[in-house]
């Protein structure tokens, strides 16, 4: 027996011992598989030398059962009552059937792209309030208390030396060992608390022409342009390795 697949067969009046092909399937068979299974095959058509007997299932699944479980009894009440054919058994193709609308699939590359999306907005959010607590973490009259007025002295000296425009503000923190500078727009100069006692006079020169060069020279935009490319790739661990 041949199974085909939607295939449209064209109408043919039933052969003259299809009822005994029918009552030769239906005595093979339980009456529950003949009820629910076998009952509703219709007759498509016959070649005209008789050798091929086409039926149609009612639907695809009733093909597919069919094929797995019954094609013996089928294909024996056909050769038991039209001789040695060959059995060619088709599914009824579906009339006026809608479909639901189906909307669109989500593939891999939007859900890889949701969790890039979400990395940069979480990383981003908390290199925001990390800046924003250096920026402000002093509080009222603590950087006069922690710095000399000589260390401002210094400051503007070194500044006008490397001919800075703009002098950094000054911010005392504890949550940095050392000194450093950040911020593109407004340039921000972090002094740990007590770090400017265990230096010399010579020794906070040295400090503060080390880190106003890194206005000076730049840095600050580099590093910037370093962060947005380290937020943007944060999947790469080759960046946090830098």
């Amino acid at each position: 027996m041949t199974i085909g697949r939607g295939h449209t067969v064209e109408a043919h009046p039933a052969p003259q011992h299809w009822d005994e092909f029918r009552g030769a399937l239906r005595a093979q068979v339980s009456p529950v598989t003949w009820q629910t299974w076998l009952q509703e095959i219709e007759f498509a058509g016959i070649d005209e030398d008789g050798s091929t007997l086409h039926l149609m299932a009612p639907s695809e699944f009733h093909l597919r059962w069919i094929n797995d479980k019954h094609h013996r009894a089928v294909t024996d009440a056909a050769i038991d009552v039209f001789g040695d054919v060959d059995i060619v058994l088709t599914a009824r193709p579906p009339e006026n059937v809608i479909l639901p609308p189906v909307g669109p699939r989500l593939g891999w590359r939007f859900y890889a792209m949701a969790v890039l999306l979400l990395g940069v907005v979480t990383l981003g959010a908390w290199l925001f309030v990390k800046l924003h607590r250096l920026n402000y973490e002093k509080p009222e009259g603590l950087g006069q208390l922690s710095l000399p007025e000589s260390f401002y002295d210094q400051l503007d000296r070194c500044a006008q030396r490397l001919n800075l425009r703009r002098k950094p503000r000054v911010v005392t923190t504890t949550s940095i060992q050392s000194p450093a500078v950040f911020g593109l727009f407004r340039p921000v100069l972090l002094m740990p608390v007590g770090y400017i006692r265990k230096l010399s006079r010579k020794d906070t020169e040295y400090m503060l022409l080390h880190e106003l060069a890194h206005i000076k020279r730049g840095d600050l935009i580099a590093h910037s342009l370093y962060m947005l490319v380290q937020l943007v790739y944060w999947y790469n661990p080759l960046l946090w390795l830098v």
